[in-house]
């Protein structure tokens, strides 16, 4: 996904090489995981059911379940079981077993599939886009990674320095290099504030003073603050703003 930070690509690549092999090997769909370091609400979460094996220094675990993004109190739940992963969304497994996914958990979406390869091969280009803009507006992750069985699927666990920057908390931890660091940029002024995080224009001033852990977005239209804990729950704000018919700030 265009959105993930890897600071060890050296390590990441390992993982898809491996994943590769034991496709090969057992058939299954290999999933990377990611250990999770807070309670993100904004990820799915894939819960392990044991340890399998260990090749190349890289864990490998059997699947349990995976559940899409929890509520907080159900993400702390989780941390402190200690046997669940980030679902990081690396996927590996062979086109057919893909389709076999497809037409077992949503076989209308899988007819779709088979009449776009018939009008492919009969180089009707312009009917695939017709076909595909007719199938359910619906994540991968609810129509088939939470419905696979157990024994399908196994776990790699990713140690690749792996960050998800969905949220200005996220983009916040990536960036900082020490405690208390303020991250800014624009015109912008901190005196006795720390933890915070600013963008602004070079044409306004904004200035910090005797505050923490706060995101503060300045653009033309509309000016954002929020705490950088309760910046992963924009979508709530995003809701409000349109049940409110504030359309043209969104």
């Amino acid at each position: 996904p265009s959105d993930h930070a890897i600071r060890q690509v050296d390590q990441f690549l390992a993982c898809l090489a491996l994943a590769g092999s034991l496709v090969e090997e057992t058939g299954k769909l290999l999933d990377i995981g990611v250990h999770p370091t807070f309670p993100n609400t904004m990820l799915g979460y894939t819960r392990l059911n044991g340890w399998f094996d260990t090749r190349d220094n890289i864990e490998i675990f059997r699947f349990a379940a995976h559940v899409e993004k929890p509520n907080e109190k159900t993400a702390i739940q989780y941390l402190q079981a200690g046997n669940y992963l980030w679902h990081a969304s690396y996927y590996t497994w062979t086109p057919r077993k893909f389709l076999q996914a497809i037409n077992y958990y949503h076989p209308v979406i899988g007819q779709g599939f088979k009449e776009i390869e018939l009008e492919f091969k009969q180089g009707h280009k312009d009917h695939i886009q017709k076909i595909y803009a007719t199938f359910p507006k619906i994540s991968f992750d609810y129509l088939i990674t939470e419905k696979l069985a157990s024994d399908d699927v196994l776990i790699l666990r990713g140690d690749f320095g792996w960050s998800d920057i969905g949220s200005w908390k996220t983009l916040y931890d990536y960036l900082v290099s020490e405690t208390g660091e303020n991250i800014m940029q624009g015109c912008v002024v901190s005196k006795n504030s720390e933890s915070s995080f600013v963008i602004g224009s070079e044409k306004k001033l904004i200035a910090l003073f005797g505050v923490k852990d706060l995101v503060v977005i300045d653009t033309k239209d509309a000016l954002l603050i929020t705490s950088r804990e309760k910046s992963s729950e924009l979508k709530e704000l995003l809701q409000h703003l349109e049940n409110s018919k504030q359309n043209q700030f969104l």
